[in-house]
């Protein structure tokens, strides 16, 4: 059953604006100190634990021009998620010809396809690997 917060000062409602306003404050203080600041440094230590942002990586690859495919690699090891986001002026003909997709998942690359070859200029893709 969770606890009520009991905070430290109630505000009157007949008192001053400015003793309104120094009330507030005051508890607003009051639950970053004690309830807020203690529970971002146990999110903190968490994500610490089980290796912080080492479990993302991301970033940018450009398919040739007259390609359908680019390898990427990267240091994560087993990815169970990879996100892909073609962007730029070509981004367009990779979505409205039948799309794009990864295969060949491993601890330290992949590969994403694209159904037809990439147009001059090339494809841009961003890409992010997460591991958990």
């Amino acid at each position: 059953m969770a606890q009520q917060t009991t905070l430290p000062q109630h505000p009157g409602r007949k008192a001053p604006v400015d003793q309104q306003v120094w009330t507030v404050w005051t508890m607003l203080l009051w639950f970053v100190n004690a309830t807020y600041d203690p529970q971002i440094a146990s999110i903190l230590s968490q994500i610490a634990s089980i290796g912080g942002a080492s479990t993302i990586q991301a970033g940018t690859v450009t398919i040739p021009a007259g390609s359908s495919t680019a390898t990427v690699t990267h240091t994560l090891g087993a990815p169970n998620a990879v996100n892909l986001t073609p962007e730029g002026v070509n981004a367009a003909v990779v979505w409205g010809a039948g799309g794009y997709w990864v295969t060949g998942k491993t601890n330290t690359q992949f590969v994403i396809n694209l159904a037809v070859v990439a147009p001059t200029g090339g494809v841009t893709v961003d890409w992010m690997v997460k591991t958990t």
